[in-house]
């Protein structure tokens, strides 16, 4: 299923935010991702978040 604008997903200002004992890590700041109906999107890092 399409949007109107053709995206089939849209985040915008996606923030995350993690606790590793006293330190919290901002892991997503801000992210902005459109996707439209026939893009592929990979998204690679280090693995680990619980």
């Amino acid at each position: 299923m399409t949007t109107s604008n053709g995206y089939v997903l849209r985040v915008e200002d996606l923030k995350r935010d993690l606790r590793a004992g006293e330190v919290i890590v901002h892991a997503l700041r801000g992210v902005t991702l459109k996707v439209r109906q026939g893009e592929f999107v990979g998204v690679i890092g280090p693995s680990g978040e619980r």
